[in-house]
């Protein structure tokens, strides 16, 4: 996956935990705004428990904190598997394309990787 690549799906995983590298601090992902002359470079907004913060920083500073989609576990596994049933019971394609992304956009609110993020280097893994 190319950092252009990343940039366009990052926004699906704001809300979620991120380590920055530079402070090995972990705080919740709310927004990276590239810079016109470089997009790997931009002004990264963080949440930590005092409140919002901005940094100007390289996207190979921060990494996002996932877990693999095989760790689905408990009441997340429950909420999958349901909407799992009723995209296979969708008769119409309509249905499956609505069905298919309640369930991914379900699963990166939970936290789960459904990009290869960890697998391409722009998250780490977080198991609960």
């Amino acid at each position: 996956m190319t950092n252009d690549e990343f940039l366009k799906i990052l926004p699906a995983y704001i809300g979620c935990e991120l380590r920055m590298k530079f402070t090995d601090t972990k705080s919740t992902l709310v927004a990276f705004v590239p810079s016109g002359a470089n997009p790997d470079v931009g002004d990264l907004y963080y949440e930590e428990s005092y409140g919002t913060s901005r940094t100007t920083t390289y996207i190979s500073a921060f990494k996002l904190i996932l877990r693999p989609l095989s760790e689905i576990i408990g009441e997340d596994k429950s909420e999958y598997e349901h909407l799992y049933t009723l995209q296979v019971l969708s008769i119409h394609d309509d249905m499956i394309v609505q069905t298919s992304a309640k369930m991914i956009n379900y699963l990166r609110s939970k936290g789960y990787d459904c990009d290869n993020l960890i697998e391409s280097g722009f998250a780490i893994t977080n198991t609960k």
